[in-house]
């Protein structure tokens, strides 16, 4: 296992740091002007013979009604595999009960994978990828995250990104150019702004900062300002036995800046209340959210949904116009499961993200940004992934590193830490020093 993690270190670096420059797709991959809606070979259905049911269980509930969608599409094309979707609970640890299932020998034939310590843990109950027909069309360096000695185990899930997500009208109102917004000191003084606005535009406050949600601040936001200390390398994150944070003082301006400007209290703002009461219903202008949130915001107002957008995540002194992008889970085929039934995953994920039926799923329902050449350009829809699959491609982000940290530190530590800085009960000081000691420690083991 000591060889395996050695060499798994060495290869997870982070795909957006080895090609997200020129993300039209890998050296191995087709032509792009051949794999539009292209697909696999024709090849015989793996249950021509017999009817197959597989067990799908996927870790994101935004997305539990579109992959019930591409199963029944699926199902359209190919009578004879039956796919049983679930979807994790909401609030419930996807991993644990992922771990329970396999280990009673009811694992599922296809589920999510994500970070380093799932890929070790799971090592022995993944199919070897490498072959696959779809993997020949993944984008350039993204299946880096999931490589084992040079054989694949997952498949790009999709591109997620993580930044500040803001209210495009209100912004106008408030006569802000989102172009000049180019800086730390440009984007606090658009806050100011929305501000000294505030009963104009009809606001309760700039942000509703979600202090309460430790897996926001300490996981997602922290990314950006632990990223760039690593240079982006998720194997240099996980080998890295201590955190310096570089970039504390950055991040300290980023929260206290929230924390002047938000609605309050925020020790009792969690993602919910951030989003559905005070976003989605104009009463601030901007929320730190992830790419994902999209579907549920348009879920509860269809009209909101146009006018919402991207802002840069600044990190002072070093990226100060970008967001955190990268690859947040992939797709894994369980070995234990007959020939039969790794052979109809295969297929099906071959149609979800080769066919054009698939891709089509892609585009309507999960409006996710796909990690996989041969899609049509109109495919991302939305304004949030628009911005994601733009970004990345000009390599103008920050890479995700944040599933590489001390397992529990980013919620646990971090996050926790910060929650008690906003009630005032310690200050940024025993943030950072309690953050490192907990780093050193974690890596101790």
């Amino acid at each position: 296992m000591k060889k395996t993690l050695l060499i798994l270190l060495y290869l997870l670096a982070s795909f957006i740091v080895s090609g997200c420059g020129g993300m039209s797709g890998s050296e191995s991959s087709p032509d792009p002007s051949q794999t539009a809606g292209a697909g696999p070979e024709e090849t015989s259905s793996p249950g021509a013979e017999k009817n197959i049911e597989l067990e799908l269980f996927q870790y994101k509930p935004e997305y539990s009604d579109a992959i019930e969608q591409a199963a029944a599409e699926f199902n359209k094309d190919n009578e004879e595999i039956k796919i049983k979707c679930t979807t994790v609970n909401e609030g419930e640890d996807y991993f644990t009960t992922l771990k329970t299932l396999i280990n009673s020998g009811n694992g599922p034939d296809i589920f999510n994978v994500g970070s380093i310590h799932e890929f070790l843990e799971l090592y022995d109950n993944l199919e070897d990828l490498s072959d696959f027909e779809v993997v020949k069309f993944a984008l350039n360096g993204s299946l880096k995250g999931a490589t084992i000695d040079n054989k694949i185990y997952g498949i790009p899930y999709c591109l997620e990104g993580f930044g500040f997500i803001y209210n495009t009208e209100l912004f106008k109102e408030a006569n802000i150019d989102i172009e000049s917004i180019d800086s730390l000191d440009a984007f606090e003084f658009a806050v100011k702004e929305l501000a000294r606005r505030k009963d104009i535009l009809k606001i309760d406050a700039v942000f509703a900062f979600p202090a309460k949600d430790t897996q926001i601040t300490g996981v997602y936001m922290s990314n950006a300002f632990i990223s760039p200390e690593f240079e982006g390398d998720i194997a240099k994150t996980w080998n890295a036995d201590k955190l310096e944070f570089k970039y504390a003082d950055a991040f300290k301006r980023i929260i206290d800046l929230q924390l002047m400007y938000s609605v309050q209290p925020v020790a009792e703002m969690d993602n919910r209340k951030m989003t559905e009461e005070y976003f989605v219903k104009n009463k601030v202008a901007i929320i730190p959210h992830g790419s994902w949130i999209y579907n549920t915001i348009e879920l509860l107002d269809k009209e909101f949904a146009k006018k919402i957008d991207f802002l840069p995540l600044p990190v002072e002194g070093y990226n100060e116009k970008s967001e955190s992008v990268g690859v947040p889970m992939y797709w894994a085929i369980n070995s234990s499961s007959s020939q039969e039934e790794k052979d109809a995953a295969k297929e099906f994920l071959n149609w979800l993200y080769l066919l054009d039926a698939g891709q089509k799923v892609i585009a309507d329902n999960f409006r996710f940004v796909p990690a996989f050449k041969g899609f049509s350009s109109d495919t991302v829809r939305e304004p949030l992934g628009k911005k994601i699959l733009s970004d990345a491609v000009s390599g103008n982000v920050i890479p995700q590193v944040y599933l590489a940290y001390p397992k529990g530190w980013g919620e646990d530590v971090l996050g926790t830490d910060i929650l008690r800085y906003a009630k005032k009960e310690i200050g940024w000081d025993e943030v950072v020093k309690n953050a490192k000691e907990a780093w050193a420690k974690a890596r101790q083991k």
